[in-house]
């Protein structure tokens, strides 16, 4: 018998809109299910977001390994450290229960020079943030390439690249 898959994609914004009040599921339909494998075989599914969410929820869940679990990382591409307690930190963010650690965060200006790292920390922590400092002096506001080389619990490592822009 074959199984179709299926899921429903739980959003909370961090901020309320018009459209989307807090604490109200966004419920995301992908179209009609379709095989994607046969029963009993292992596949893996990826996807991506466009903000931080609190959870996701796959249906149906019988035959998954972890129903609740999703390996997902976010990055933002923007902070603004000045000191106001809102954005201060450019750090990694990770939900669910894949990640075992981060192995290394790397931050580089234009120019290519090394501005920020920190090796072997978990993510959610502001402490392995960038403050927006070099050398003990603030950065001007300006475009930030980063690459973080992320290890999952089951020993895969990710490696994750973007850019941020500081601003004042």
């Amino acid at each position: 018998m074959e199984k179709y898959l299926s899921f429903l994609l739980l959003l909370l914004p961090f901020f309320a809109s018009a459209t989307t009040p807090p604490f109200n599921p966004l419920t995301v339909d992908a179209g009609p299910d379709i095989v994607i494998c046969a029963p009993g075989e292992t596949v893996s599914l990826n996807g991506s977001m466009l903000e931080p969410f609190s959870g996701v929820f796959w249906e149906p869940a019988a035959g998954m390994s972890d129903p609740n679990s999703l390996t997902d990382i976010y990055v933002p591409n923007a902070f603004s450290p000045n000191g106001d307690g809102i954005n201060d930190i450019f750090q990694i963010y990770a939900g669910g229960n894949g990640i075992a650690k981060v192995n290394s965060f790397r931050i580089f200006s234009r120019w290519g020079e090394s501005v920020f790292e920190y090796f072997d920390f978990q993510p959610n922590d502001p402490q392995f943030g960038w403050d927006g400092k070099h050398k003990g002096q603030e950065m001007n506001p300006a475009v930030f390439a980063w690459f973080a080389e992320v290890e999952l619990i089951d020993g895969d490592v990710r490696l994750l690249k973007g850019d941020v822009t500081l601003l004042r």
